[in-house]
């Protein structure tokens, strides 16, 4: 079974623009509205750019999604939730090859979370198959400002939140083991919900100190795949050694023990 994911990495930078300290952290993501799929069904992808620890406003973006068109079949797409973005500008042209290429602009700009597009697909891949969700960006401003907003964000798949799994739902919690173990740049982490659940997912070094939150919020009965890139919460690469993978959902609790090679 090919492990799939998301993309969506947080980095922290500071960065002097014409006088100005800017400093803070974006976090883009595309994940699916649930963890297990069944064949033939519709499921949504919002987009999101989490401005909240930014002081800035997004103003515009230019992004790309990509999928396995195999699995997937791209449907269409509209506005997201908070209508921060209501005029956008999508080329679909290649979506038969698995990919979609979108941009938008708010001259009042957009705080917190904004959702900036949802992606519908229909799900045409068989039990066992998945498809990665791969998001990128090509260009990204701050409102009023125009400040360069990439240096702050890196979607890439060198980190994971997750992807779409074609199959059934887990019937119990569960933390498999990382692969690969030991590891050298990245390693993946699959997690199982029967039922919706806030999750934690921790690294932790051998001392007991957090290292990057992973998963931190509610997701839905599924199978979650996540990959770790050897980084903390403020991006660096963490030296070599032995790492602990902690989750918590409801009352059930699990770890793993990973090793990073450097």
């Amino acid at each position: 079974m090919r492990r799939c994911w998301v993309s969506g990495v947080i980095l922290v930078a500071v960065v002097f623009m014409a006088g100005v300290v800017l400093a803070g952290q974006i976090v883009a993501s595309a994940s699916p509205d649930l963890g297990a799929a069944k064949p033939g069904q519709e499921i949504h992808v919002p987009i999101i750019i989490d401005m909240t620890n930014m002081p800035e406003k997004l103003g515009s973006f230019t992004g790309k999604l990509r999928w396995d068109p195999t699995v997937l079949r791209y449907l269409g797409y509209h506005a997201g939730a908070n209508n921060s973005f209501r005029t956008l500008v999508v080329n679909s042209k290649k979506t038969n090859r698995g990919e979609l290429i979108f941009a938008g602009a708010n001259p009042y700009g957009a705080e917190g979370k904004a959702e900036v597009l949802n992606v519908t697909f229909k799900v045409i891949g068989q039990t066992g198959s998945s498809s990665p969700l791969q998001l990128s960006f090509t260009a990204m401003a701050a409102a009023y400002t125009f400040h360069n907003l990439l240096p702050y964000v890196h979607a890439t798949t060198t980190s994971v939140d997750q992807g779409v799994q074609v199959g059934d739902v887990p019937k119990k919690f569960g933390l498999s083991p990382n692969y690969p173990n030991p590891f050298n740049p990245s390693t993946e982490i699959v997690f199982e919900l029967p039922r919706s659940s806030k999750v934690e997912l921790v690294v932790y070094n051998q001392v007991g100190q957090k290292i990057r939150t992973l998963v931190d919020g509610k997701k839905r009965a599924g199978r979650y795949v996540v990959k770790w890139d050897g980084r903390d919460d403020s991006g660096r690469v963490v030296p070599g050694g032995i790492y602990v993978c902690k989750m918590v959902a409801g009352d059930f609790s699990a770890h793993t023990k990973m090793l990073f090679l450097r």
